[in-house]
């Protein structure tokens, strides 16, 4: 296989937040852009669930299993602004309402033919801003974010 010339950087990215009241995801209409306060996005979780047992005789392999999928967790990183129309505020007040939102991640930005990535579920933990006198670090807060998915869903097509 010949070396790729379609590596990307993050700095297209987008992340977009929604709270309608659906578990259909192509029934999300509208979708709120935080791209310009938020600062990464890291998924994880969402793995199948495995298992393995051994038999009693002269089977010396195990016997293995694949499973139902765990739920999905995603650390999402913002900007700290104490601005009411940021990220920092806008996913705290999700947070402490205890409000399902649809989180969306597009890798390559918002144009068509970029795949995208997103899931329902929860912000489970209000923000939490550190301080260091010591550092000039723009201030960043986390937002664990807790769903039953974090599917890709295809490509955009906007």
């Amino acid at each position: 296989m010949a070396q790729t010339n379609e590596h990307m950087t993050s700095k297209h990215a987008t992340l977009e937040i929604s709270a309608d009241d659906t578990w259909v995801y192509d029934d999300v209409a509208t979708w709120t852009d935080i791209s310009g306060s938020a600062n990464s996005v890291e998924p994880g979780g969402g793995a199948h669930m495995t298992g393995s047992a051994h038999s009693l005789g002269e089977f010396h392999l195990p016997l293995i299993g694949i499973g139902k999928v765990e739920p999905a967790e995603v650390t999402v990183k913002v900007i700290y602004t104490e601005n009411a129309a940021e990220a920092t505020a806008l996913l705290d007040a999700y947070a402490e309402a205890q409000t399902l939102v649809w989180l969306r991640h597009r890798p390559r930005g918002a144009v068509a033919g970029a795949w995208e990535w997103s899931g329902r579920g929860y912000i489970t933990e209000r923000a939490k801003a550190s301080t260091d006198s010591e550092s000039a670090d723009i201030l960043l807060v986390e937002f664990p974010w807790f769903g039953r998915e974090w599917d890709l869903h295809g490509q955009a097509t906007t």
